[in-house]
């Protein structure tokens, strides 16, 4: 921890801090300013909240970077309790993650999610977690689709809401994306019903708190591709 915060101290001498106090809010401040064992949290909540102010899909540090050999991207189409408990079990198995959900309170929800699951996910089995993933939030569902593997929908419980939903997610998302639906109450014919690519829709339904309990309910129906639920069947294990 202190090698990387002497690290972090020469990345800060090299940054311009003109006229800025130390309560300026960019993230090498916001760090050299925090006891190093509570660091990394507090930084991280505060590229959230400085990046939830934007309407462009935006990293904790910098712009949408170019994606990198073999990595995976997850897209979370509503930041609720269970939208940030996907959120946090992706990140926390190494994937990227982009989230849509136009609250402004989401970034705190997700934020508080995060700080839970990194307390307790590790502590679950004897093997070390990867990498944690970078979370980014998005303003439009065109952004967070682009080019993601996994699409996770936890809008509220309405059929209508979830077609409208699913419509615009369809436009702009991957052909060979998943697009799995937390919902505990609808069918998956249900959800693909009318949609341009039914196939690409699943249900996978997580239980509570989705960060803590490995166990997803993986439902398709007679319309999904075998290719959907290969990816899905092969997918989901890992997290």
């Amino acid at each position: 921890c202190r090698d990387k915060h002497a690290k972090l101290q020469r990345q800060f001498q090299r940054h311009n801090h003109a006229g800025k106090s130390k309560d300026c809010g960019c993230a090498s401040h916001i760090l050299l300013h925090q006891p190093h064992g509570t660091a990394r949290l507090q930084v991280q909540t505060a590229r959230i909240k400085r990046n939830a102010l934007t309407n462009q899909c935006q990293f904790r540090v910098g712009l949408l970077a170019p994606r990198k050999i073999n990595q995976t991207w997850a897209a979370i189409i509503g930041g609720g309790v269970v939208g940030a408990g996907w959120a946090a079990r992706f990140l926390l198995n190494g994937w990227d993650v982009r989230l849509f959900d136009p609250d402004p309170a989401t970034p705190d929800r997700v934020g508080a999610v995060l700080a839970r699951a990194r307390r307790a996910l590790p502590g679950l089995g004897d093997v070390a977690l990867p990498a944690e993933g970078t979370l980014s939030f998005c303003g439009l569902i065109s952004e967070t689709v682009t080019g993601a593997d996994w699409i996770q929908e936890s809008v509220p419980e309405r059929l209508e809401i979830k077609h409208k939903v699913y419509a615009g997610l369809q436009e702009h998302a991957p052909k060979g994306a998943i697009i799995g639906s937390s919902t505990s109450g609808f069918k998956p014919s249900e959800l693909q019903e009318g949609m341009a690519n039914p196939g690409q829709i699943v249900v996978a339904h997580p239980f509570n708190p989705v960060y803590l309990l490995p166990l997803v309910e993986l439902v398709p129906s007679s319309a999904t591709s075998s290719d959907t639920l290969a990816f899905a069947q092969s997918a989901l294990p890992p997290l």
